[in-house]
């Protein structure tokens, strides 16, 4: 079966094969008996269709894929590495510029199945991708009321943004703007290096992201030396730090520190503030934790 490209623009789908568009058209609905009584037949609803197969959705996997060890970075990489990190992470070179405004873009979608009901909902079934500028959504099966441009993902979600990836089991999203709602979910935040997990992702209309009951380190996948928990986690989109709700930093999975609000950088820009803590372990001398302090003057 041939994939079909689904281009939302107002409340008209659009699919594509062969390259060749024309507007999606619903069956007609059935006419009324022209016996009495009369019947007025209701709008046609999208039949059921075959479950697709999920989204590969590997726990622990998401920053391996983005993970570039010291040797393979340019020398110019290299010499920005922090002490603490052996490499860093990237994403994929965007498709449009980083000061493109994606809400000036359609959004355009693919599934190997469209279905298109009167009631203005749409129904993407397997392998379903859709795009709308810099954002890039991936799941199983995509339902979209085309009205709101509400959709609900489900069998594996992946959500690509300038400046973070995310995967959960699921999501709801809005294809006008950056909200989504991810639940059993993981992160990955490039400014910071930082990758973690949580039970819930909120992102808002503007991007500012609210995580629950989650936890986050840093540096190369595999790494958990040590790892912060905390109930909540937020993370105000374009700023330089984050903070941290009822905070417990551990150490090998020991807890060695407990903080009620806790505020750490995610960004690279320097501000004055607390810095990430750097956790030191010898035989000899045992646990060596500081708290670097940054005054920008």
């Amino acid at each position: 079966m041939l994939a079909s490209t689904l281009v939302l623009t107002g409340v008209m789908a659009y699919a594509a094969e062969d390259q060749q568009s024309s507007p999606i058209q619903p069956e007609p609905a059935v006419k009324p008996s022209t016996d009495p009584p009369a019947v007025v037949a209701p709008p046609i609803v999208a039949a059921p269709v075959r479950s697709a197969p999920s989204v590969v959705i590997q726990p622990g996997q998401l920053a391996a894929s983005y993970w570039f060890d010291r040797a393979a970075l340019t020398a110019e990489e290299q010499g920005k590495l922090p002490a603490y990190c052996d490499g860093m992470y990237r994403l994929p070179t965007l498709p449009f510029g980083a000061d493109t405004d994606s809400d000036e873009l359609p959004v355009q979608a693919e599934a190997d199945e469209v279905q298109y009901a009167l009631d203005g909902e749409v129904v993407l079934e397997g392998n379903v991708i859709i795009t709308r500028g810099n954002r890039l959504l991936r799941t199983s099966r995509a339902t979209v009321d085309q009205q709101t441009r509400d959709a609900e993902l489900s069998g594996g979600v992946f959500i690509l943004e300038p400046g973070v990836v995310m995967q959960g089991a699921s999501a709801k999203v809005n294809l006008n703007n950056q909200a989504a709602e991810l639940s059993d979910a993981e992160f990955l935040l490039l400014g910071a290096d930082m990758r973690g997990s949580a039970n819930d992702i909120v992102q808002d209309e503007s991007g500012n992201l609210i995580m629950s009951r989650n936890g986050f380190t840093r540096c190369e996948p595999g790494n958990n030396n040590w790892r912060i928990s905390a109930s909540q986690l937020r993370i105000p989109k374009d700023e330089v730090f984050g903070t941290a709700k009822h905070a417990v930093i551990r150490v090998k999975g020991v807890p060695i520190f407990y903080a009620p609000y806790l505020k750490f950088p995610v960004t690279d820009d320097r501000q004055s503030g607390f810095l990430f803590p750097n956790f030191g372990y010898s035989s000899d001398d045992g646990l060596d934790l500081s708290v670097p302090y940054y005054l920008n003057l």
